[in-house]
C-alpha cells in the first residue's frame, strides 16, 4: 500500500500546530518516522490510522482518500499498534486478539485461526491463556502487535 500525505496541518484544540504542512510518502517495506519528542510523530500514527481527522492537507491511501465511503476499505488494510493500550486488560490474549480479527468481520472459526497465526508470530502462544495486566511490559507490547496483525493487514503502523 503506498500512503501519500500532502500539505498535512493537525493542531489540537486552540493549541499551536502539532504539524504544520507536512508531505511525504511511505511505500512498501520499513518506514520510520524520527523526530524529537513533542515533535508530532505519534500524532501523524494516529493521523495514518485514521484515529484522527487532518484540518488541513490530505492523506491518500493507494490514491484513495479516507472519505466516509472509502474509510472501512483502507481501515480494513491498516494495523494499528498505538503507544497507549486502550483496551480491556482483564482479557487474555487469545481473547483480545481472536476479537480484533472478529471486529475486522472474520468469521468466528475465521477469527480463532488468525488468532492462533498473529499469537504465534509474536511468541506468546505459551501465554495466550494468561491475562493481558499479567504480562510484562515487553509482552503486552507483542500482544498488541498480535492484535495489530490479526486482520493481516497491507500495513502496520506504531504509535
Amino acid at each position: 500500500m503506498l500512503i501519500e500525505v500532502s500539505e498535512l496541518r493537525f493542531s489540537y484544540k486552540k493549541a499551536n500546530s502539532v504539524l504544520d504542512g507536512i508531505s511525504c510518502t511511505f511505500s512498501g517495506g520499513i518506514n520510520i518516522v524520527l523526530g524529537s519528542n513533542g515533535a508530532g510523530k505519534s500524532t501523524l500514527m494516529k493521523l495514518l490510522a485514521t484515529e484522527l481527522k487532518p484540518r488541513f492537507g490530505v492523506i491518500r491511501y493507494d490514491g484513495k482518500t479516507a472519505v466516509r465511503k472509502n474509510r472501512p476499505t483502507i481501515v480494513s488494510r491498516l494495523g494499528w499498534v498505538p503507544q497507549h493500550n486502550a483496551i480491556d486488560t482483564s482479557q487474555t490474549v487469545r481473547d483480545l486478539v481472536q476479537t480484533a480479527a472478529w471486529l475486522h468481520g472474520y468469521s468466528r472459526s475465521e477469527a480463532r485461526s488468525a488468532a492462533s497465526e498473529a499469537i504465534a508470530l509474536v511468541h506468546l502462544s505459551d501465554n495466550e491463556g494468561d491475562r493481558f495486566s499479567c504480562l510484562s511490559g515487553g509482552m503486552q507490547r507483542r500482544a498488541m502487535v498480535a492484535v495489530g496483525i490479526a486482520h493481516r493487514p497491507d500495513v502496520l503502523i506504531f504509535g
